[in-house]
């Protein structure tokens, strides 16, 4: 048996996140791409993702490792692509050491998250359409609450309640928004070695709701020193949320997404 990792991309609007679960017949990315796996290599072929991603969200950058027995690599793959759902894209399958593990050898994770201020029919699933940011949103003061979250390295206040965290400790490496005006399109990237469960949409939420004078910078910096919920904290919805790059020691070529 050799080890592979699986690079891929999924639009998630249609499924119930990326891991499956126990007697949940509910639709997975993670059950979709085992089902195909076993359809193709005859035999059941479990499949272990760089982290798991909630209902609606979506990944232009994503790797899992299974053990398999392959002849063709090259056949294996153009075979995945014709049998998968469109909603589910193969870049690659790539041979790798037998204790590559996708999850746990990643060193930094990172996200996007498109805010959308003017509507586009054909980005309607892949960004958050927010009008009235046009008014409220404030390039300077998203950047304020974004800066907060590199100086901190517990992060309780942006995690969902029975989120099963051991710990709540991430290395927050970058946090920054931009804006393209042409568009309407704000853009949140954030950077780090692990996330917690909900925690950048809870983070996009609070940028919003300080614009909208809901959230005061003190209280943010006051629950990261105590590590206290926020009140009033919103967690922005999940379509515009994309995992954007994996970085392991081991894919050199893939270092720069």
């Amino acid at each position: 048996m050799t080890r592979y990792f699986v690079e891929c991309a999924y639009d998630g609007t249609n499924f119930n996140g990326w891991q499956k679960q126990a007697n949940d017949e509910s639709r997975t990315v993670q059950g979709v791409m085992e089902k195909a796996f076993e359809t193709l290599l005859r035999v059941p072929t479990p499949i272990v993702g760089c982290g798991r991603t909630d209902t609606g969200v979506h990944a232009d950058r994503y790797f899992a490792h299974f053990d398999a027995e392959i002849t063709d690599v090259e056949k294996f793959t153009f075979q995945c692509r014709r049998i998968l759902p469109k909603d589910i894209g193969i870049y690659k399958v790539h041979s790798v050491h037998p204790d590559a593990h996708a999850r746990f050898d990643a060193v930094e994770r990172s996200y996007t998250y498109y805010l959308a201020t003017e509507f586009h029919p054909f980005y309607r699933h892949l960004r958050f359409y927010y009008p009235q940011g046009k008014r409220s949103l404030d390039l300077t003061k998203l950047q304020a609450v974004a800066n907060i979250f590199c100086k901190y390295e517990h992060f309780s206040p942006f995690c969902k309640t029975h989120g099963g965290n051991l710990n709540f400790r991430c290395d927050v490496r970058k946090a920054s928004w931009t804006f393209q005006e042409e568009e309407g399109l704000f853009v949140f990237r954030i950077s780090a070695d692990r996330f917690l469960r909900g925690m950048i949409r809870l983070m996009v939420g609070t940028c919003i709701r300080y614009c909208e004078d809901k959230i005061k910078l003190d209280d943010i910096m006051k629950a990261m020193e105590d590590q206290t919920p926020i009140s009033n904290i919103w967690s922005a919805p999940a379509e515009g949320l994309m995992l954007h790059g994996i970085r392991y020691p081991y894919l050199g070529e893939f270092q720069e997404i």
